[in-house]
């Protein structure tokens, strides 16, 4: 009797983790591996000297020397003085696509700025940093 209940008790068990495995939602990859190669000419932009009352526009290139497409999965600024916008789609290879930034200062930030932005993909490193910065002066 003792084995014929370990056998059920067991039949259920793997019942039970067979039917988990297949139902268990699995979070979505857009990539699973690091292969893209990007060259990104400019990483650092110095807008130089501006007044907080300016706007500095820039678009990042980046160039897929590789052979197989870029993804982009985010592209997130570390402060709300910068704007990033980006087409969500595949760089081909010998293709190219841009990052608009917008960094817009802020009266209370004079002085020295920089401005990260944190581009994730399968490509370099799986993180690239780009950076604007430069001078925020008042009007005069």
């Amino acid at each position: 009797m003792k084995r014929k209940t370990f056998i059920i008790i067991l039949t259920l068990i793997l019942a039970i983790l067979i039917i988990a495995l297949i139902t268990h939602k699995r979070e979505k990859h857009y990539y699973v591996e690091l292969k893209g190669k990007a060259d990104i000419p400019v990483r650092e932009y110095n807008f130089g000297n501006i007044t907080y009352l300016d706007t500095v526009n820039y678009n990042f290139v980046i160039k897929n020397i590789g052979d197989e497409p870029l993804i982009i999965n985010k592209v997130l600024p570390n402060c709300n003085c910068t704007v990033v916008d980006y087409k969500e789609s595949p760089i081909l290879p010998n293709q190219q696509a841009e990052i608009k930034a917008r960094f817009i200062p802020k009266k209370t930030v004079l002085g020295k700025n920089s401005a990260t932005i944190l581009v994730e993909g399968n490509f370099n490193d799986g993180v690239t940093e780009l950076t604007l910065k430069g001078n925020v002066t008042d009007i005069k």
